[in-house]
């Protein structure tokens, strides 16, 4: 439905548990295909991601916080989603 509109829309979603490749699968169920995927997504949002370029799933890790294994120390790690899909939602292309 969003592919169809012409709009695009960042999502963050958080995972605490459960099994992470049930995000495409819950996102297209819920009426949020991701662009690019070609198995849960509807046709309008796999038209929209051809005609735009998107060839891989729209889905990207860009924040993981984990504790040391040693330290117990909490650490976080960030990158910047990089790709045609997330091209408009940031300034300057990495």
């Amino acid at each position: 439905m969003l592919a169809a509109s012409n709009r695009k829309v960042l999502y963050v979603v958080q995972i605490d548990t459960g099994r992470f490749h049930q995000i495409r699968a819950q996102m297209a169920h819920a009426g949020m295909p991701l662009l690019g995927d070609q198995k849960y997504a509807d046709e309008a949002t796999k038209i929209y991601s051809e005609k735009n370029g998107i060839r891989n799933v729209a889905l990207c890790a860009c924040e993981i916080v984990l504790n040391h294994p040693e330290t117990g120390k909490e650490m976080s790690f960030t990158i910047q989603p990089e790709g045609e899909a997330f091209q408009d939602f940031y300034d300057e292309p990495k």
